[in-house]
């Protein structure tokens, strides 16, 4: 099953929604995840939160992509926040060490609070 990537905004704040393993099978050409990362940098929105909760699996490419869109987004002036993070996600971002590098946490909201967001419009 190819990744599959929803995107809704909060504002200045984009969400994008994965459905679909982050693997070398689901992330070849045409690049969706890089593409959609790259044009979010180019059109100025760079505050991020990628919804993990449909990534059932990740490998090291996965790691790879996922690290460039950081830097990337770091290097724009940005923010890149991850949300949702299955056991098994979690358990690899662990092992992997890179919880230590990325933002996580457990709800959207609490993601979107922390990029500034208020329902309110404050």
């Amino acid at each position: 099953m190819a990744l599959r990537i929803i995107r809704r905004d909060y504002g200045d704040i984009t969400v994008l929604e994965l459905d679909g393993g982050m693997t070398m099978v689901n992330l070849p050409n045409p690049p969706l995840f890089r593409d959609t990362i790259d044009d979010l940098i180019r059109s100025q929105r760079n505050k991020i939160v990628l919804l993990y909760e449909g990534v059932p699996y990740q490998d090291s490419t996965g790691n790879g992509e996922i690290v460039r869109a950081f830097t990337k987004v770091r290097n724009a002036g940005g923010t890149l926040v991850f949300v949702g993070l299955t056991q098994k996600i979690n358990d690899l971002f662990q092992i992997t060490k890179l919880i230590t590098v990325f933002p996580v946490f457990k709800t959207l909201d609490e993601a979107l609070s922390h990029l500034g967001y208020s329902q309110d419009g404050v």
